[in-house]
């Protein structure tokens, strides 16, 4: 079952009106490489060091601050724990009562 008339065949894009270009376009040319990119990665690759060490010498400091004030509120804190110790046994409304004596 031969296609009649004998006349050539056509693509549908062709029977659409649709042409194909005379000839295709070539692939893009490869980009040719950027060599600055490559510096500014070793450059970060040459800080990122120095920059680790000025953090972590940050941090040490920070840490050190944290543990003196740490220290200090300790201290505060008993001191304000004595005083209050103080004012209470000076008080007589937190005074211990002997209740059973009193109801006898």
């Amino acid at each position: 079952m031969g296609r009649k008339g004998g006349a050539a065949a056509v693509s549908w894009s062709e029977s659409r009106g649709l042409r194909r270009p005379a000839h295709p376009a070539p692939f893009p040319a490869p980009q040719t490489q950027d060599h600055s990119s490559n510096r500014v990665h070793s450059r970060a690759a040459s800080l990122l060091p120095k920059m680790m060490n000025a953090d972590m010498d940050d941090l040490s400091a920070r840490v050190d601050a944290v543990k003196e004030e740490n220290l200090k509120l300790k201290s505060e804190n008993q001191v304000l724990g004595q005083y209050i110790e103080n004012l209470m046994s000076a008080s007589s409304v937190f005074q211990t009562t002997d209740t059973k004596s009193k109801r006898k």
